[in-house]
C-alpha cells in the first residue's frame, strides 16, 4: 500500500517531471538540473546548491573545526540535512529515515552519504537523478566500501521507472576492473587471481571485531 501511495504522490506532485543532480565533495556540478544536492564540504566550490547533506554527526568534528563548519553551513542559507536537527544550524533538518523506510519498503542499506541522498531523491519522486562523478577513483577506500550499496540504490531507482544518469568516469553500475561487462562472452585470465585476493582480504577483515557507536 505504501509503495502504491508513493507512486500516486509522485504523479500528484508532478515531481516526476523534475530532475536532481547529486554531487560529491570533490566533484562540483554545473549542468542543468532543477535541484542540486551536495554533500559534506562541497560548498567550498561555490557552485549552485539547493540542499546539503551531512550524514557524519557533527559530534565527530574536531572542536577547532566544528565552529567554522557550522558557520559555513549557515552562510549557505539552504536546508542542511543531518542525522538529527541541530539548534545551532537553524535550517538543519533530520534525515527522514522513517519516511524512507515506510514509503520505499527497503531494508536499511546505507554505507555512505550518497546512498542516503539517492534514497531521499527516490522518495521525493524525482523523475531523473543525475549522479555526478561519484566513485571515480578506483584507488579510493570509499570505492571499495561504497560501490555495492550505490549499485543497489541505482538499480532500485531504475526498477521504479526513474531515469538515472551516471557520469562515464564513475564505477557505479559497472563491474570491478578485473571483471568483464558480459560474463560468458568475454573472459579475463586474471579474474580468479583477483577474486581470490579479494576473498582472502574479506576473510581477514572478518576476524576484526565490529565496534559500533550510536550517535542518534
Amino acid at each position: 500500500m505504501n509503495r502504491v501511495w508513493w507512486r500516486l504522490k509522485r504523479w500528484l506532485t508532478l515531481r516526476r517531471f523534475r530532475s536532481v543532480a547529486i554531487m560529491g565533495m570533490f566533484s562540483p556540478y554545473s549542468g542543468d538540473a532543477d535541484e542540486v544536492w551536495g554533500c559534506n564540504r562541497c560548498y567550498v566550490h561555490g557552485v549552485r546548491m539547493t540542499r546539503l547533506f551531512i550524514m557524519d554527526p557533527l559530534e565527530t568534528e574536531e572542536e577547532a573545526g566544528r565552529a567554522e563548519y557550522i558557520e559555513s553551513c549557515n552562510r549557505l542559507n539552504i536546508p542542511i540535512v543531518l542525522p538529527k536537527k541541530y539548534p545551532e544550524i537553524p535550517l538543519s533538518e533530520a534525515f527522514p529515515l522513517n519516511k524512507v523506510r515506510g514509503e520505499l519498503k527497503v531494508r536499511d542499506y546505507y554505507t555512505s552519504t550518497i546512498a542516503y541522498m539517492i534514497a531521499e531523491a527516490i522518495r521525493q519522486g524525482f523523475g531523473k537523478i543525475i549522479i555526478h562523478r561519484i566513485l571515480v577513483n578506483q584507488r579510493s577506500v570509499e570505492y571499495v566500501e561504497q560501490k555495492p550499496c550505490l549499485d543497489a540504490w541505482v538499480m532500485f531507482a531504475h526498477g521504479l521507472g526513474i531515469e538515472v544518469g551516471v557520469s562515464d568516469d564513475s564505477m557505479i553500475m559497472r563491474p570491478y576492473p578485473w571483471q568483464s561487462e558480459t560474463y560468458g562472452y568475454i573472459s579475463n585470465d586474471h579474474h580468479k587471481f583477483c577474486s581470490d585476493l579479494l576473498a582472502d582480504a574479506m576473510r581477514e577483515i572478518g576476524r576484526v571485531p565490529a565496534l559500533f557507536r550510536r550517535w542518534v
